[in-house]
């Protein structure tokens, strides 16, 4: 499966409720400084997705719902990937989208 940072084109995963719609990048490997700089695009393709009109041309439910943009993290994140996920957070709140980051278990099994 092509998803997380290494993959800055494509929009891994689009879920929503009655109140928003929350796009998901699914970043298995660790972010490292070479990774941030390829997040940062994906984080700006995302935004392009649901602003232009790309993700209402694909799911009109989402017209007038909140965005969240939710990087779910399988390795432990360190100091440089914090701070990066601090400032995406006030940059992308000035344009009224929500950015939210996790640290997720990673189960073999599935």
């Amino acid at each position: 499966m092509k998803n997380g940072a290494e993959h800055p084109e494509i929009v891994d995963l689009v879920t929503s409720n009655d109140d928003s719609v929350i796009l998901i990048i699914i970043q298995t490997e660790k972010l490292n400084n070479r990774l941030l700089s390829r997040l940062e695009e994906k984080i700006n393709n995302y935004l392009s997705f649901a602003k232009d009109g790309q993700m209402l041309e694909l799911y009109p439910e989402t017209e007038g719902k909140d965005i969240t943009i939710r990087l779910d993290m399988y390795e432990d994140i360190d100091r440089n990937a914090l701070e990066f996920c601090k400032n995406a957070k006030d940059v992308l709140s000035q344009k009224n989208v929500n950015f939210v980051w996790s640290e997720c278990e990673y189960d073999e099994r599935l």
